[in-house]
């Protein structure tokens, strides 16, 4: 993002209303390569002859990674986490799902690994929702719904119903506060990076207002106005 952005911990971003209250309950994983292999060890693994994780069966520890062939940043982002994964002895098999089979939903979630994509609803502040189980896209429904990582906790679903039945506010951001915690303490999801959005403006315009929630660049429209050129 050329500098314009910093690392994701939660799938809350800076723009969300909350941001600043929900702050303090976000689990952090900062890269930590040594804690890495730390625990890796700990479960067992010690490095083949080709530098790639073994157990004690001599079973290979290799992971799927998928990223669509729709958005390169996606794709670049893949290579740049294998290469993470496979410096610490996690081999990874690269797979860039052509366009044919973008909208193939049974072959998307039912992966067996994992898939760097971006946030579903992007800047929506009510993201945490696809987390709920009635998210998960199963056979029983087509494979329809949003939560792609099919994450499921009746704990987390009990969260989220009180949250929309809830109306005082300070009330409604201490439930927020644990569903972010419950979302970034069992990492139902890794985020990576907040992207950014890039506009051309004519210099004579005046008024123009950055994108805004669920709205694109021209929502303030009706407030801009035309000045002599600079």
């Amino acid at each position: 993002m050329y500098g314009r952005t910093t690392l994701a911990d939660a799938p809350f971003a800076p723009n969300h209303p909350d941001y600043r209250a929900l702050e303090s309950s976000f689990v952090r994983y900062p890269y930590d390569r040594r804690q890495a292999e730390r625990l890796l060890a700990d479960l067992g693994y010690s490095k083949g002859a080709d530098g790639i994780l073994i157990d004690g069966s001599g079973r290979r520890l290799v992971v799927e990674g998928r990223a669509t062939a729709q958005i390169e940043s996606n794709v670049k982002a893949l290579a740049a986490i294998s290469d993470f994964w496979q410096a610490v002895g996690v081999g990874v098999e690269q797979v860039v799902i052509p366009n044919q089979r973008t909208s193939d939903r049974e072959y998307r979630h039912s992966r067996p690994g994992f898939e760097v994509l971006p946030t579903p609803t992007g800047n929506n502040p009510d993201h945490f929702s696809y987390f709920h189980s009635s998210q998960v896209p199963l056979a029983s429904n087509n494979f329809v719904g949003f939560n792609r990582s099919r994450y499921s906790d009746e704990g987390l679903d009990a969260l989220i119903d009180r949250y929309y039945a809830t109306i005082p506010r300070a009330d409604r951001v201490e439930i927020l506060r644990q569903i972010a915690r419950h979302i970034t303490e069992q990492l139902a999801e890794m985020d990576l990076y907040f992207t950014t959005g890039h506009t051309f403006v004519g210099r004579r315009l005046r008024g123009v207002g950055g994108r805004a929630l669920q709205a694109t660049e021209v929502w303030n429209a009706p407030e801009w106005t035309a000045g002599a050129m600079l």
